[in-house]
């Protein structure tokens, strides 16, 4: 029987001419190779970072689901000790696209999909638990960065349209990167209408992160996901955290998720980056294999955290994976950042 991976596999991926260059530039003795030597050393650079991930785990036998102490595996990595962000004074509420780690600095990056845009009914609700989890941090700065190009925003645009009976087959760029501002700023705004409710002041902006700010353009060069999972359902900002943004620089680019939310809530956002990852708009088979399968990292926090992704998030998500994955293509493991000391 034919699955869904293999009918994929077998047809022409929409960047396979890009990675049919990347392949010839490596190996080109001709002048073409000059001309596209970046364009080789960024597939260089991903080759050599992607395996280096999976020989570490290789290195400490990790299985498939296993609980992974994060110091063994940031030994085996050769990560600087600073990974792991104990302080930090803004939190900045990012999509959870790869590429828009890289401009988040001094701060606390929470990879929600379009900062919430795909979430709507939930905002409230998130409003109110990120207030409380400020202030019981007591954090007073929060920023949400919508950006270019965003496939979260995109997805709520059609959904708008579609309620209205409006064509979705053309609709321009810029439409949906002034859509991704308001989404965001209608976020914002919400949070800032809960803190007066609750008398904590919130210094809460809103800052674009433009089509010149995100790298590669055209397509996710993500090879996994990170998410970030607390014990119960709110930020737990008193927390440890791994940074992705740190992460991403040493390793490899992945999607930026954070457990914040329900289970369900968490498992969807992880199940919409690994169907962006095998997407046109991914790497796709390209890239994965049984040999070099898509990762997901839970990184948790305490035992609770650890038996909440052990028990409830990895069973929910292996469950819709496989009803449209082939089986190994998507391994998850759990990082263990409990016992990690960092000085405020």
């Amino acid at each position: 029987m034919t699955t869904a991976v293999q009918k994929a596999s077998q047809a022409s991926h929409p960047l396979s001419f890009i990675f049919d260059l990347f392949r010839r530039s490596t190996t080109s003795t001709t002048p073409a190779h000059d001309h596209h030597a970046d364009v080789a050393q960024a597939w260089s650079s991903l080759q050599q970072n992607y395996s280096r991930l999976h020989i570490a785990l290789d290195e400490l036998e990790a299985k498939e689901g296993d609980v992974i102490e994060f110091s063994h595996l940031a030994q085996a990595l050769d990560l600087p000790a600073d990974i792991i962000q104990s302080y930090f004074d803004t939190v900045c509420f990012t999509c959870i696209d790869e590429r828009a780690q890289k401009n988040v600095h001094n701060a606390l990056s929470v990879g929600v999909p379009g900062n919430f845009c795909l979430e709507k009914s939930q905002c409230n609700l998130f409003a109110r638990k990120i207030v409380l989890d400020c202030k019981a941090a007591g954090l007073s700065k929060i920023k949400l960065m919508p950006h270019a190009k965003c496939g979260a925003a995109t997805l709520a645009v059609h959904e708008e349209f579609k309620a209205l009976g409006w064509d979705t087959n053309t609709i321009p760029d810029i439409l949906i990167d002034k859509k991704s501002i308001d989404y965001a700023e209608r976020m914002a705004t919400t949070i800032s209408e809960e803190a007066q409710r609750m008398e904590y002041e919130l210094d809460v902006k809103v800052e674009f992160i433009t089509v010149g700010e995100i790298e590669p353009r055209t397509f996710h060069n993500a090879v996994g996901s990170m998410v970030n999972v607390t014990a119960s359902d709110s930020l737990d900002l008193t927390r440890p955290h791994l940074d992705p943004k740190l992460f991403n620089e040493n390793i490899d680019p992945m999607f930026n998720i954070s457990g914040f939310g329900s289970d369900e809530t968490i498992v969807d956002r992880i199940k919409l980056s690994v169907d962006i990852a095998f997407g046109s708009h991914g790497m796709s088979t390209d890239i994965f294999s049984e040999e070099n399968p898509y990762l997901i990292l839970m990184v948790a926090d305490s035992k609770e955290a650890i038996s909440r992704a052990k028990n409830n998030i990895v069973p929910m998500l292996k469950r819709k994976i496989e009803e449209k994955y082939a089986d190994k293509l998507v391994e998850s493991y759990i990082l263990d950042i409990s016992d990690i000391k960092v000085a405020a």
